[in-house]
């Protein structure tokens, strides 16, 4: 869905169970403007199992820990989750999901709610997160997130090292870490 959202909703409401993988993609002054992207989520929520997302205009008001949810709270089949380019992270609950890739471009997301976000999905087995957190605090944990199904971890961006901090890797996960200095590896301990 990228420019027909009133047909889109049609369609997601004659047969909601039908759609099981999404793209729903908008421009900087597109359809987000007259339309919520939520009310096109809440109906295919619950068979949905993959979904990729780039809406980078959209809220135009910002919460203020950045967090809301898309799927009216919960996508229990949802398995791939892809965000590009938003300005929020899903607040819902995915107790099926076993990837996620976020990449916020300029956005840069609060460190917190994308740990929260890794907090609410247990089943995780790829995990890719490009959010530059290099000038911005990051929060401090006392107990990393435990990711037990994790099996592949890329760390492509050194601005991205700071989840490494903040999540138990499991012995047997990939990690990918591309542009990664000495120094900063030496301080990972867990790897």
């Amino acid at each position: 869905v990228t420019g027909e959202a009133a047909a889109a909703a049609v369609l997601f409401r004659v047969q909601p169970s039908r759609v099981k993988a999404l793209f729903l993609g908008d421009s900087v002054n597109g359809w987000t403007l007259r339309r919520d992207p939520r009310e096109l989520l809440a109906v295919v929520a619950p068979d949905l199992t993959t979904c990729v997302l780039r809406l980078p205009s959209w809220p135009r008001t910002l919460p203020p820990d950045h967090t809301c949810p898309l799927f009216s709270g919960q996508a229990p089949a949802l398995r791939q989750l892809t965000v590009y380019d938003m300005r929020v992270v899903p607040s819902d609950k995915f107790p099926s999901l076993t990837s996620l890739r976020i990449d916020d471009g300029r956005a840069n997301l609060p460190a917190p709610s994308l740990l929260a976000l890794l907090g609410r999905c247990s089943k995780l087995t790829t995990v890719y997160i490009a959010s530059d957190h290099s000038n911005n605090p990051v929060l401090q944990m006392t107990q990393p997130i435990s990711l037990p199904h994790l099996r592949e971890m890329p760390v492509i961006l050194d601005q991205s090292m700071w989840l490494l901090t903040h999540v138990s890797v499991p012995p047997r996960c990939l990690v990918h870490a591309g542009n990664i200095s000495i120094e900063d590896y030496a301080n990972l301990s867990q790897l």
